[in-house]
């Protein structure tokens, strides 16, 4: 499997081979290779400044890697046991992640300015899925609500300051989309 993120004037991609591989994409060639444990489950990526970006991946063993611009190594959490990582996203700000995991969950996840460390959010428990994992996520553009796909073909829509989530069938999400 293979992962790809598109950031100004890169691209990363990632998977199987436990390798995170930026290509640079004014000079068409390879600018590093991050070699990880585990296989890559899915990759996110935030530019902060002119050049500087933060990169988080999710991994099978339940580890988020998080690298910030060409650090040689990265920093690595498992914040939810050995559960995998199905994916990640930034919340439009390199210091607040998203992730949903195999332990049908999605975690808010911020950076403690004063131990320097990610932490799960303790004002914001996880959204919990009963009869579903969820596998995938996506900001909408204000980056207000968090779109949530399940294995059960429904999508949840949450306000990120609300704890309730609210189940919308796909139908209704293709009725709105046309």
């Amino acid at each position: 499997m293979t992962i790809i993120r598109e950031l100004p004037n890169m691209i990363i991609y990632g998977g199987d081979d436990r390798n995170l591989t930026i290509i640079d994409l004014i000079s068409n060639e390879i600018a590093d290779i991050w070699q990880v444990e585990h296989t890559i489950n899915c990759i996110d990526g935030i530019c902060v400044n002119d050049g500087m970006f933060v990169l988080a991946v999710g991994c099978q063993d339940g580890f988020i890697r998080i690298r910030k611009n060409w650090e040689h190594v990265g920093k690595k959490y498992q914040f939810f046991g050995d559960k995998q990582i199905f994916d990640i996203k930034f919340c439009n700000d390199p210091k607040q992640i998203v992730a949903c995991c195999e332990d049908k969950k999605v975690y808010f996840i911020s950076f403690d300015s004063n131990t320097n460390e990610y932490k799960v959010m303790p004002d914001k428990p996880p959204i919990s899925f009963t009869n579903s994992f969820p596998f995938s996520m996506n900001f909408s553009l204000e980056y207000s609500k968090l779109l949530v796909s399940t294995y059960q073909s429904k999508f949840n829509l949450s306000k990120l300051t609300l704890i309730q989530s609210i189940l919308i069938p796909m139908t209704f999400l293709k009725a709105l989309i046309k």
